[in-house]
């Protein structure tokens, strides 16, 4: 999908739409048939073709009769993000922390495009829980305590970016009913310090995450817990576990904000 923030002239419609391919795999890792593809891509069956036989060409995709699925070699995108970034050490290690002394499903994750990507997934327990989250894995920003966390302690001028063009998105969808209702409960959780969201009746999760912030005061992500919303409340769970969250996110911002002063 285009973003509308880049240069029409430098945008290539082509490379985007074979990235846009490799995400539906990510979001749905199941093998899928050419026409399952076309149809989640928005393209043509013949044009879908074209992008899954160049894939599979390149090493990224691999083909079982009439499917087709990832390959070994599409970790090396993810890898290479993970070599790149220093602090990602660290944050693994107070997610999983912050899961060990839960025994919940922590994670870390970062806005990208209109998803929120879990770029560290932990779970130190054997509780059975409706998603399926690992590391790499998205969900719509607007569906999670962690998206609520980053987009409510953005600067205001990024922020109102970041709705608009999710409200303008034809993906559009989040649980609540307008724009204008984000943007009261954005101010809220930005006041509060933390986010929290029951998920929906049909995912049977609730989610509560506080933001992290990297260097200069900016939000660089979220660290948040995902819980089966019918083993505890809404109450309970800011009671028990918002102070862990707090209390490990912490000592993170505290690294993230002296590496920073240290590279000035």
């Amino acid at each position: 999908m285009k973003n509308s923030q880049h240069d029409p002239n430098c945008f290539v419609s082509s490379f985007a739409n074979g990235i846009d391919i490799l995400r539906i795999f990510n979001r749905r890792p199941e093998p899928k048939t050419l026409s399952e593809v076309s149809s989640l891509a928005g393209l043509s069956r013949a044009s879908a073709r074209r992008y899954l036989l160049t894939l599979c060409s390149l090493g990224y995709l691999k083909k079982r009769r009439s499917s087709y699925e990832l390959s070994y070699k599409a970790l090396e995108i993810g890898n290479a993000y993970i070599k790149s970034n220093s602090n990602h050490g660290i944050i693994k290690e107070i997610v999983n922390e912050i899961s060990r002394d839960t025994r919940e499903l922590a994670a870390y994750g970062m806005f990208c495009g209109q998803d929120l990507i879990h770029t560290v997934c932990a779970r130190k327990s054997n509780k059975i829980i409706s998603a399926d989250l690992t590391s790499g894995s998205d969900l719509p920003i607007l569906e999670t305590a962690l998206g609520y966390a980053i987009l409510a302690n953005m600067a205001a001028s990024e922020r109102d970016i970041a709705l608009r063009g999710l409200a303008e998105s034809t993906n559009f969808k989040c649980n609540v009913a307008s724009l204008k209702e984000i943007e009261v409960m954005l101010m809220e959780d930005s006041r509060n310090g933390y986010s929290c969201l029951n998920m929906g009746d049909e995912v049977g999760l609730c989610s509560l995450a506080v933001p992290v912030f990297g260097s200069y005061e900016r939000v660089s992500g979220s660290i948040g817990v995902y819980i089966n919303s019918l083993a505890i409340d809404l109450d309970n769970l800011k009671e028990t576990i918002l102070p862990i969250l707090q209390d490990k996110v912490d000592v993170l911002n505290d690294h993230l904000c002296n590496n920073a002063i240290a590279s000035d």
